[in-house]
């Protein structure tokens, strides 16, 4: 018994090694938001129009499925940024937030959601070809523990760049160091070694004893 119960833990041991970068994500819908100050983002639609309908970006959030890493590694899309007119009118700057929402894997700490700014950047003066959604691309460190695994993981986005008017641009978020651990409860404690625990014939000559001996105590009251 106690042979299979060792089987049994090294089996959950290399199989939590085995699976170890091996973790999957699922996120909501993302949600975004333009403001020449701050905003919260409590919707998955926005645009941004310095200059009139004539020039416009356009944000669209997006969820996924089930995905799981590869290494550790992971790319998937966050949404959808488009834009329309010309970058050598497009003279003004707007802050975008985004909220990013993991519903997989559960228990992230702090929280289930991570914040991510930056600013739509008109750069007319240096690249009038080309109008930037200009992320910090500092990775944010996750962990979690859901009750069976803890873990930890890296996220990131990517930068947008628009080169044409009419371009429609993939926002990719990225996972990167992803890993988990399952958690393994501690092991019973062993049985007591033998000779501890009285044996059935033990108890049978035992008790045979103290028979004869209040049958010997017996005969002494009479007397």
């Amino acid at each position: 018994m106690r042979v299979f119960r060792v089987t049994a833990l090294l089996i959950l041991l290399l199989s939590a090694a085995a699976f170890a970068d091996n973790v999957t994500f699922n996120t909501n819908t993302t949600l975004g938001c333009f403001s020449s100050g701050t905003c919260t983002p409590s919707s998955s639609s926005d645009n941004y129009n310095p200059i009139g309908t004539n020039n416009t970006v356009t944000f669209n959030g997006s969820g996924t499925g089930d995905l799981t890493t590869s290494g550790g590694s992971l790319a998937f899309t966050l949404g959808t940024f488009s834009w329309q007119g010309s970058a050598s009118n497009y003279n003004s700057s707007e802050n975008f937030y985004a909220t990013v929402s993991f519903s997989l894997p559960t228990g992230i700490v702090p929280g289930q959601t991570e914040a991510f700014s930056a600013d739509i950047v008109g750069l007319t003066s240096y690249n009038p070809d080309h109008l930037q959604v200009d992320f910090s691309n500092t990775p944010v460190a996750f962990t979690f523990n859901n009750g069976t695994y803890t873990g930890s993981f890296n996220f990131y986005v990517d930068d947008v760049t628009f080169t044409s008017s009419g371009d429609n641009k993939t926002w990719t978020g990225h996972v990167t160091g992803a890993n988990q651990t399952l958690i393994v409860p501690d092991p019973p404690p062993p049985p007591p070694p033998p000779g501890e625990a009285p044996e059935p014939g033990s108890l049978v000559l035992m008790g045979s004893g103290l028979m004869a001996m209040a049958g010997v105590l017996r005969r002494k009251l009479r007397r």
